[in-house]
């Protein structure tokens, strides 16, 4: 499914109350791959995913292990508060599990979320390597949301320029992104 994701992010202090909110652990990394014949084959291990509508022939994906049931794949194009996206749903293997399972860079969080207003709200509180990030991601309808919200004033946004992306964190050390955090 391809979409048009606006978002914006925000750094917490301390965790929100989040009793009325849906709960899961999500384990992820990230990984090249190159589309052949409409196959999305992820180049480390020549592990076929299966044939996607991929608007890029190559380039860096995330899989996500939601539970054991399937694991999604997901490209987002270009960076930004708003790009195109693609996802899809793949069902659970063993080898899938065993290759996120087994990366040492692989980012672990429990992830909150409810549907507010005009968007919808996560709360990711990172576990492993990045404990004690704790990050509210809000994704809006309209481009018009997106800039007429009004953060509380505790949080800090996460700018572009900040590097703190799910895909920042896997790829750079952990000593620099606490670093990172502590010049926000």
């Amino acid at each position: 499914m391809k979409k048009m994701e606006i978002e914006r992010r925000f750094l917490l202090k301390k965790i929100p109350d989040t009793s009325c909110m849906e709960k899961s652990l999500i384990k992820q990394i990230y990984t090249e791959y190159i589309s052949r014949d409409g196959s999305i084959i992820l180049t480390k291990n020549e592990l076929n995913l299966g044939s996607f509508d991929i608007f890029q022939k190559r380039g860096i994906l995330r899989l996500r292990e939601i539970n054991d049931e399937k694991i999604e794949i997901n490209v987002k194009i270009p960076k930004g508060k708003y790009r195109k996206e693609f996802e899809a749903e793949i069902p659970f293997t063993r080898d899938l599990s065993f290759l996120i399972s087994s990366d040492e860079r692989k980012i672990e969080k429990i992830r909150y979320n409810s549907t507010l207003k005009n968007y919808i709200l996560f709360i990711d509180v990172f576990k492993g390597r990045h404990k004690g990030i704790i990050i509210e991601e809000i994704e809006f309808i309209s481009f018009a949301d997106m800039q007429s919200y009004t953060p509380d004033c505790e949080m800090r946004e996460i700018l572009l320029k900040h590097r703190l992306s799910n895909k920042n964190m896997y790829f750079t050390d952990v000593k620099e992104i606490f670093k990172r955090i502590t010049n926000i």
